[in-house]
């Protein structure tokens, strides 16, 4: 029903699987990393399931103020997402206009691959891209 992550699915199957073992007497010790997170995937549910619960039983004039509250939020939200774009557009623009890739050994090796081939395409368009980045990262 949507409830559930594949990550989620698979670690409640997992538990399933000690369970049937368990409960017939074939396994004396529990894999407890296993149980450890069932018992914090079923804590994280019980939580979302009674913010649910909660907001199925607002009243109408409630359900309208938590509406007005969640689209200020909402938007706040949204606000905070396009300013973090906004720093992290500006960043790889000023990168993209340095000379050099060594000035980039923060930046991990796909993104100095492209911004090199962005440099090449402004320096020398018919430079051979997959030379340069077989040359430069092996």
């Amino acid at each position: 029903l949507g409830e559930l992550s594949i990550s989620q699915f698979d670690l409640a199957q997992a538990c399933f699987e000690i369970r049937n073992p368990l409960a017939h007497g074939y396994i004396e010790n529990l894999n407890l990393p296993v149980v450890h997170n069932f018992d914090n995937l079923v804590r994280e549910l019980l939580a979302e399931w009674k913010v649910e619960l909660a907001i199925s039983q607002l009243s109408s004039e409630d359900l309208a103020a938590f509406r007005a509250w969640f689209a200020e939020f909402d938007a706040a939200a949204w606000d905070k997402q396009i300013e973090k774009d906004v720093t992290q557009q500006e960043t790889l623009s000023s990168i993209t206009d340095s000379p050099t890739l060594e000035s980039l050994t923060g930046l991990d090796s796909w993104t100095q691959s492209l911004i090199g081939v962005i440099q090449l395409e402004e320096e020398n368009p018919t430079e051979n891209y997959v030379d340069y980045l077989e040359e430069k990262y092996g």
